[in-house]
């Protein structure tokens, strides 16, 4: 069900071209007013808590590279690093787009608003267009009492 409404989200998703002759990476979410994450049910060791739905667009004029590293999108807790995650990203063909689901993991503790800054090559892998565009922030609340203290049996 949650594919189907991603597909469904994405046609509506238009990116809009760049005129300048390289590839030009951008951050947007699905669906693209929403707040593009979803906070588990559940809180437990080993699973997602958070999970963002992003799309990434080339809004360049030509096809972008490939990033096989597990750094072509990273999603980071701002006052925590640690608390991250990252995935490769295919080539995406200029004017398209790229939707991927990336996790949070669950960690005990976790309770309120937390800053997440997610990143499309971060590390500059090849050039574009413009970088302004590789970062996005976005604040997500844990509601309290969703993540035990410790876990149980610690």
């Amino acid at each position: 069900m949650l594919a189907a409404a991603i597909a469904l989200a994405l046609l509506a998703y238009p990116p809009q071209t760049t005129t300048g002759v390289l590839p030009d990476l951008a951050i947007g979410f699905n669906p693209p007013d929403g707040p593009g994450y979803v906070v588990a049910s559940k809180c437990e060791p080993g699973k997602p808590l958070i999970t963002f739905l992003l799309v990434i667009s080339n809004v360049g004029s030509v096809n972008s590279q490939p990033i096989k590293e597990h750094d072509g999108v990273t999603i980071a807790a701002v006052d925590d690093p640690a608390w991250s995650a990252g995935a490769p990203l295919g080539a995406i063909a200029a004017g398209h787009i790229e939707a991927l689901n990336l996790s949070l993991p669950a960690r005990p503790g976790l309770h309120g608003p937390y800053e997440v800054v997610i990143t499309v090559n971060g590390r500059q892998e090849f050039e574009e267009n413009s970088f302004a565009n590789n970062t996005a922030r976005v604040t997500v609340t844990i509601p309290p009492g969703l993540c035990p203290s410790v876990w149980p049996g610690e």
